[in-house]
């Protein structure tokens, strides 16, 4: 792990971690941040696009989006990543699966995973219609913008330890 990077989960990664990763992207590159963006599905097919709702949801926030394929959540997002959300808590289950396989040099303290809306899951979207999906962007807008900032800050406090 070389440079900060934040990966977020959900289950297909057509939906949820997608728009988080969008949010994302915008965010960090409205305040100049240095932070790679990755996203993965749980369970899904390599190569789907994201819904056209959840690409709705998007545009009502104003968020570019530049298009998207999906990819299933593989050992080297997990080696790339300094800091991982999932959405809910099957996704964990997913991760610790995953875990055992990373190389033995790795160190990924729990800190690292964190459910994006301790303690609450966020629902998955797919077929609830155009409104969910916008009030989901609203509530990941928030979520992403704040777990954005904290770990701005968790970065220079580690910094300044060194």
């Amino acid at each position: 792990m070389s440079s900060p990077s934040i990966l977020f989960i959900c289950t297909g990664n057509t939906c949820r971690s997608p728009m988080a990763a969008a949010i994302a992207k915008d965010y960090c590159k409205r305040k100049n941040y240095k932070i790679k963006i990755l996203s993965a599905g749980t369970r899904t097919y390599p190569g789907r696009e994201i819904t056209k709702e959840a690409e709705l949801a998007l545009r009502f926030l104003e968020i570019p989006f530049f298009g998207h394929k999906s990819d299933i959540l593989k050992v080297a997002h997990l080696e790339q990543a300094s800091k991982v959300y999932y959405m809910d808590n099957s996704h964990r289950e997913v991760v610790d699966s995953i875990l055992p396989q990373l190389k033995g040099n790795m160190l990924i303290g729990k800190a690292d995973f964190e459910l994006l809306n301790d303690p609450f899951e966020i629902i998955d979207p797919y077929e609830m219609g155009y409104s969910e999906y916008v009030r989901i962007a609203i509530l990941l807008n928030s979520l992403v913008v704040k777990k954005i900032e904290e770990y701005i800050s968790e970065m220079h406090v580690k910094i300044e330890s060194k």
